[in-house]
């Protein structure tokens, strides 16, 4: 009661006072780990990726060294896989003598294959279901000069 008739603050009132600020600092120091959590787990994440890109930079099945993006072979799916193109090349043609049509090694979804004469080179993309006889007719005036040449 001396408290009360001296008119200082109550002790149950300096008490909470210091229940505030104690309750202050902890809700601070929480957020200041989650904020640090949080930065971990991006710095985490952001090394992951950068693995991931390193791994993207070496054929999955050869291993070898794939020092540019053309080196890397264009996946016509949604594979992040990266495959030289000799690998690439000798999957799908596994493929097709396995089961009679290309999928792709990693998610096995069925690629339509054309051909470029211009460049000599074989084209996948998604299937759309026509068979390979339009790749045959393509082929056909590569495949005679290759065969004149031995």
């Amino acid at each position: 009661e001396a408290w009360a008739r001296s008119g200082s603050r109550s002790p149950a009132a300096g008490s909470s006072s210091k229940e505030a600020k104690a309750q202050a600092y902890f809700k601070d120091m929480a957020e200041a780990d989650a904020k640090a959590e949080a930065e971990a787990d991006a710095e985490a994440e952001a090394d992951a990726q950068a693995e991931v890109a390193d791994e993207l930079r070496e054929c999955i099945i050869c291993c070898k060294e794939l020092s540019s993006e053309t080196d890397i072979a264009k996946l016509p799916c949604n594979c992040t896989s990266a495959y030289c193109h000799s690998c690439w090349d000798r999957s799908l043609a596994a493929s097709v003598s396995a089961s009679g049509q290309a999928l792709c090694p990693s998610c096995r979804c069925s690629l339509r294959v054309d051909y470029d004469p211009v460049q000599g080179r074989l084209l996948f993309e998604r299937s759309n279901g026509l068979g390979p006889g339009r790749l045959y007719e393509k082929a056909r005036p590569r495949q005679i000069m290759l065969l004149q040449l031995f």
